[in-house]
């Protein structure tokens, strides 16, 4: 994954939180956190493709042990989000977990129509 793709979702995440922030502060905290979990996801799920597309039967192992990096990245944001409802708001994990895929539209969008 190209860099452009992680800071367009953390531009994306500041610019999402900050105007929540005026409205609600748990759904402004909880896109943040979620989304340095999304991108952390988004890294470990990079590595795994650059695995996969080399064809490598030897990393088989070490690609299991990413996959289930990424399912306990998201169980431990929901753990967090649930744990301190009063802190951080489970609507915004759930905006903030859905920003890398918001970017990766945007970046594909720009790819497909040359700009």
């Amino acid at each position: 994954m190209s860099k452009k793709i992680y800071e367009l979702t953390a531009l994306i995440a500041l610019v999402l939180s900050g105007i929540l922030a005026f409205f609600d502060f748990k759904i402004s905290l909880g896109i943040l956190v979620a989304s340095l979990f999304s991108m952390a996801n988004l890294y470990l799920l990079s590595y795994s493709m650059k695995n996969m597309l080399k064809g490598e039967k030897k990393n088989a192992g070490r690609m299991m042990l990413v996959s289930v990096a990424r399912f306990l990245l998201l169980a431990v944001v929901m753990f967090l989000a649930m744990r301190f409802p009063d802190q951080i708001s489970i609507i915004g994990v759930a905006i903030g977990l859905t920003l890398f895929m918001i970017a990766l539209v945007i970046d594909a969008v720009k790819r497909k129509g040359g700009a």
